[in-house]
């Protein structure tokens, strides 16, 4: 998840008829693809629409051993959360619009943000 200005939502729709599909392309002139790419625009978490699109997306892991960490005492409205005795503590949660809200307020609650899957690199 990344902020994503105006302009390049412009560029992502437009993509589709300069090249035929949806594309991104990042500053360092990285290319993400449409199969890459989970959702883009504005969001708006007072809209019940745009929470259960982020919802349908279901962007955490749901596996056991799967780390969707958060801090304890998190508060999205403040953008802040409390440490316990001087500690910051977390923990993983499975709550999704609960994780989404805390990445969001990590890159500042921007207007209108990307979500892809970064490509794995195949070393060889």
């Amino acid at each position: 998840m990344q902020p994503l200005s105006e302009e390049e939502e412009q560029k992502i729709d437009d993509s589709l008829n300069y090249y035929g599909e949806i594309k991104y392309i990042k500053s360092d002139n990285s290319i993400i693809t449409a199969k890459n790419i989970y959702l883009y625009g504005e969001v708006d978490l007072d809209n019940k629409d745009d929470i259960e699109y982020i919802k349908k997306f279901n962007l955490i892991n749901k596996g056991i051993n799967d780390c969707n960490w958060i801090y304890v005492n998190f508060d999205y409205n403040k953008g802040v959360f409390t440490t316990i005795d001087g500690i910051s503590k977390g923990y993983s949660t499975w709550d999704i619009l609960e994780w989404f809200k805390f990445n969001y307020v990590l890159i500042g609650k921007p207007k209108r943000i990307i979500i892809y899957r970064r490509p794995k690199i195949k070393i060889k």
